[in-house]
């Protein structure tokens, strides 16, 4: 009886080390960390190379992500992939095919109704995507080529009325002009008043999925997701 228990003891020690190697420490941007100092996030794994098992949690232990990747670190994933709230709440579905995005995805609030969905190709936005506000209804809609908005979007009031519609186009500061340079903001097509183009950036930055959208419907005047914005004096 001795020999077998010394023999399981020293088995258990020889692989305690590589289980305590089974997690990696990741901090708030997935940067590994050596230790767990810092740290925002972990990783464990199980299967094999090729096919593993990956589930990231929240250093508080909650799970954060759950895929199959290829490789352990950094991650080639392919399959369902889930990412999930720290409360629990699935945040985003979908699938990846050679770690790139592809087919329907769709993203939650953490309350668990749906923020957004639409389709990826080759980890890129496309096609026709919608965006919902807390109630359920659709808050806009439009289209993306190649990761970018483009074409036709729509904004809607609460009750489904159409608040906005117009051509989107992306354009950077530099080609709008000086940051000083001042505009019309018109809603509706009524005109609010002239402001600024950096006093605008608040209101700019809540427009659409993205962070910053303007549009450019001729040399003089911009169209953005709720409001048409003309070049002033």
């Amino acid at each position: 009886m001795i020999r077998p228990l010394i023999a399981f003891i020293l088995f258990v020690s020889l692989c305690a080390p590589t289980l305590a190697q089974r997690k990696i420490w990741f901090d708030r941007n997935w940067d590994r960390l050596p230790t767990s100092k810092d740290a925002m996030y972990y990783r464990l794994w199980e299967g094999e190379e090729g096919n593993y098992l990956i589930k990231d949690y929240y250093r508080s232990g909650e799970l954060q992500m759950e895929g199959r990747s290829k490789t352990i670190e950094p991650t080639h994933l392919f399959g369902e992939v889930v990412f999930y709230f720290k409360n629990g709440q699935i945040d985003e579905i979908g699938v990846y095919e050679e770690d790139n995005r592809i087919g329907e995805w769709i993203y939650y609030y953490d309350h668990g109704g749906e923020y957004a969905k639409g389709e990826f190709l080759e980890g890129n936005k496309t096609g026709v995507w919608e965006y919902y506000n807390d109630s359920g209804a659709v808050e806009s809609k439009g289209e993306f080529l190649e990761g970018k908005s483009q074409g036709i979007w729509t904004y809607f009031y609460d009750n489904g009325q159409i608040e906005s519609s117009g051509l989107l186009k992306r354009v950077s500061l530099s080609e709008i002009g000086k940051p000083t340079t001042k505009v019309v903001l018109l809603n509706q097509n009524t005109v609010a008043k002239k402001m600024p183009i950096m006093d605008l950036l608040p209101v700019i930055l809540k427009m659409g999925p993205n962070a910053f959208l303007l549009s450019l419907k001729s040399p003089t005047e911009m169209v953005s997701g709720c409001c048409t914005l003309k070049m002033g004096k």
